[in-house]
Order: structure tokens, then sequence, then C-alpha cells
């Protein structure tokens, strides 16, 4: 298997690579593993899907987000030149999926620009192609560090969302929010509200759903 083919399995065939890499044989080596651990141990516990109401929610996202950044280059400076494949896609991912994102949000967090509904809004709908690459990406590492990613499955992004069914952005009756341990629980009534034709924005770990 091709590199290009393990990205493409974890739906990350849209970050850009040099043809090389891509092309190169796709064959993790112990201190790869060792770096893919360390970056899925500390970016998979970051608080950057778990919202909590009001402002806090917001800065809670984006300082979880952007301590990624520091995570990421001590991870790799620890792991040494013998972990290149792990490092290559780590920094990509940085560069094409979190920096647009907090080049964005944190100078306006900073500016104390979240009081206004209509930018809450804008600040979700940027926030949730985000925290599903996240997903994606938390599986990749976790194949990588061959350890089990069950409970982040990016197969729960699909749950109960057709096209259809998806109202205009910012537009939703209800925003679900809740902790780990509630998951089965608030499983239940998100699929009765759905039911229902309730509008639904549910925010759940490292995976968002739009219904």
């Amino acid at each position: 298997m091709k590199n290009s083919d393990f990205l493409e399995r974890w739906g990350l065939s849209s970050l850009k690579f040099d043809a090389g890499f891509l092309e190169r044989e796709f064959s993790p080596n112990d201190a790869g593993r060792l770096a893919a651990w360390g970056l899925y141990t500390e970016i998979s516990t970051r608080d950057v899907a778990r919202l909590d109401g009001g402002e806090s929610t917001e800065r809670s996202i984006i300082e979880s987000t952007f301590s990624i950044f520091p995570i990421t280059r001590d991870v790799i400076k620890k792991s040494g030149r013998d972990a290149q494949d792990v490092a290559v896609i780590a920094i990509s991912f940085l560069n094409q999926v979190l920096r647009p994102f907090t080049a964005k949000w944190h100078k306006r967090y900073l500016n104390s620009a979240f009081t206004e509904e209509s930018v809450k809004a804008e600040f979700l709908s940027d926030l949730e192609p985000v925290v599903e690459q996240i997903s994606r990406y938390l599986g990749a590492l976790a194949e990588i560090a061959r350890v089990d990613h069950e409970e982040f499955s990016t197969k729960e992004i699909s749950f109960n969302v057709t096209p259809e069914r998806i109202p205009p952005r910012g537009d939703f009756d209800v925003f679900l929010c809740h902790n780990n341990q509630d998951k089965p629980r608030i499983r239940e009534i998100g699929s009765q509200l759905i039911d229902q034709g309730v509008r639904l924005y549910w925010f759940s770990d490292n995976v968002i759903f739009a219904v």
C-alpha cells in the first residue's frame, strides 16, 4: 500500500504532498509509531470539539486547537528523523487544515468578536470541517500507532445525515452538547429529534453532526 492509499482510506487525500511521498510505500517504523502514538494521545484529549456554552466555548476550542501546534512540534523533535513520514503528515495537517482556521479565528477571539450571534454561527460553520478532519487525522495516527480508534470512528460522521436534511449553516432548532459519559443517551435523544423533523446541531467528542 502506498502512502497515497493510506491517506485516501482515512479521508485525507485532499491534503497536498510531494509526489515522491505519495508514491512511497506505506511502512511506518518504530519511531514513526511512537510519534503517531504521542500525537494521538495529545490531540485526542484536546478540547477542540467539546462545547460548554457561552463565550468559554469558543475560547476553549480556539485555545485547544492552537495548542496542537506546539504539541506537534515537540513530538516531532523528540521523535527524530526516523519518524520523517509521520512528521510530513503532521506538518501538512497543521499547515493545510488547522492554520487557516486559527489564523482567522484566533485574532478575532483576541479582539472579543464573539459577542454577536452571527459571528458565533460563522465560527461553528468554519469549525465543522476542521473537526471532521481532526477525527480522520486521529484515525490515521491510530492506525500508524497500532491502537484501537473505535471510540473516534469517522463512521459516526455520517450518522443519520442526508444532504436534503442539512439546514443552512447556522440555521438549526436545537444544539446538543454533552460529556462523553452521556453519549449513549444523547444519541437516543438526537435520533428521536431527527425523526421528528427537528433541525439539530450536535457536537460529540471529536465528531460534529449537522442534520
